[in-house]
């Protein structure tokens, strides 16, 4: 017997589990992008702005893949980049916007800092500097496997700040 919509009781049942299914998948879908988007938000807390280098194997995968040709390989190379970083401008601080589709959470940083140690051969020289990057990062499973930059990183050093 068909009822007012015209599906069979099982036709109902399995168009009701459907749509469920389909609203719960968009529930993970979205808690899923708010856990990405506060993952990146502690990397950049924790790394970048607290300066503690023992959080990047808490935050990148163990097959973690740069893009950036200015970054070493692997994990290794976040640690390596970050600390000649951290060394020649030890008031580092970064702010993010973030957005996210899906496993992708291209986010904008506005960077900031006063070179007062050695950085890639260049003397401290206390000028301050500020730059922004665009980076879309990947997160799977808690933990980011890729990065990319759209701006090099090292675009700082020709913006100092005014």
């Amino acid at each position: 017997m068909a009822t007012a919509h015209g599906l069979q009781p099982e036709q109902q049942q399995t168009a009701s589990n459907q749509s469920a299914s389909s609203a719960t998948g968009k529930q993970q879908q979205a808690n899923s992008v708010e856990q990405n988007q506060a993952l990146i938000r502690l990397l950049v807390q924790e790394l970048w702005n607290k300066h503690d280098l023992t959080t990047v194997d808490k935050y990148y995968s163990a097959n973690y893949t740069e893009h950036a040709k200015q970054h070493g390989a692997g994990r290794d190379g976040v640690k390596e980049y970050w600390s000649a970083i951290f060394r020649g401008f030890p008031d580092w601080h970064v702010t993010v916007d973030l957005t996210s589709v899906g496993d992708k959470v291209p986010a904008i940083f506005n960077r900031n800092g006063t070179q007062t140690g050695e950085y890639v051969g260049n003397p401290p020289n206390g000028d301050k500097v500020t730059a922004q990057t665009i980076e879309p990062f990947r997160v799977i499973n808690g933990y980011v496997p890729e990065h990319w930059d759209v701006q090099g990183d090292l675009a700082f050093l020709i913006a100092p700040a005014e």
